[in-house]
């Protein structure tokens, strides 16, 4: 028995492959449906995580190089921290 995951189907819009996604679910039974969108859809939500926390990761970053240049500055020019 060879288990079909939804990461199968190609990334292309939903109304202009249907046919396909009717023909890849054809033969698989309900658990088996739930088990591989259950798999794609944690896979997008930790896929989504990561973005957040990369996002939030580079605005920390940003705000700390800053306030190094700025410290950078101060001491450059003479300028007690």
């Amino acid at each position: 028995m060879s288990t079909k995951s939804i990461i199968d189907v190609p990334l292309v819009p939903l109304s202009e492959k249907i046919s396909e996604l009717i023909e890849w679910s054809t033969g698989c039974d309900i658990k088996e449906l739930k088990f591989s969108f259950t798999i794609g859809r944690t896979a997008f939500e930790r896929v989504t995580s990561i973005g957040v926390q990369l996002k939030e990761l580079q605005r920390d970053r940003k705000k700390e190089r800053e306030v190094f240049l700025i410290r950078q500055n101060r001491v450059q020019l003479g300028y007690r921290l």
